[in-house]
């Protein structure tokens, strides 16, 4: 552990408080912790999560383990997007369409496991890739996390069709303006914007985003 700071002049040292910390928490000297919820119907407040709060530090984790891919083709009116029907027995958000997205698995890099997901649930050969300057982010009740997630593009080929894996029953490839009217998520439109903007229509964006994926 450090040397406590004691002595000199504070001026000297703009980047400390105030007031000098004291005790084991830090943060309770800046933000004193709420009371403990308590009483009444937890049925009232469903913004709340299901287990009742305990004493700990009440800041949400930030997790940053799930990738999505935008998928593309340029077609002779355009470019298309590829968007996927998640299947009815999915337990998690059965029937909705969104782009590529996946956990990436213990220890993998997100470049390697964007590459994975694609190949896993399009079956498609990527001809250009791209680390879309974006990070869409949000948050869940369930784990009290908030989610960071990497976000990528892939160009294939005109006239190939994904091979579907058991996750997704249907796919359509959409001019713009549908595939974000057919999106369920705010995040994976303002990521289908970024894709159409500044990747798919070339420039210094694109150029310099571009990578080999391993």
């Amino acid at each position: 552990p450090a040397e406590p700071l004691t002595g000199g002049n504070r001026s000297d040292r703009p980047f400390l408080p105030a007031k000098s910390f004291t005790g084991k928490n830090r943060s309770d000297h800046l933000f004193p912790p709420a009371e403990p919820l308590t009483g009444g119907n937890r049925s009232d407040r469903p913004f709340l999560p299901a287990e009742p709060f305990t004493e700990r530090n009440l800041v949400p984790a930030v997790v940053s383990d799930i990738v999505e891919v935008c998928v593309f083709r340029r077609e002779a009116d355009g470019p298309a997007y590829l968007l996927l029907r998640r299947s009815a027995d999915e337990t998690l958000y059965p029937g909705i369409w969104q782009l590529v997205s996946g956990t990436l698995e213990n220890g993998e890099r997100a470049v390697n496991g964007a590459v994975r997901e694609f190949q896993e649930e399009t079956g498609l050969r990527a001809v250009n890739f791209w680390v879309v300057p974006f990070v869409n982010s949000f948050y869940v009740a369930s784990d009290d996390a908030v989610h960071l997630t990497c976000f990528f593009a892939v160009e294939v080929s005109p006239g190939e069709e994904p091979r579907l894996s058991g996750e997704h029953d249907a796919y359509q490839w959409c001019r713009l303006e549908k595939a974000d009217s057919m999106l369920v998520w705010p995040g994976q439109k303002r990521g289908l914007r970024h894709v159409h903007e500044l990747i798919v229509g070339g420039g210094d964006v694109a150029r310099l985003t571009s990578v080999i994926p391993p």
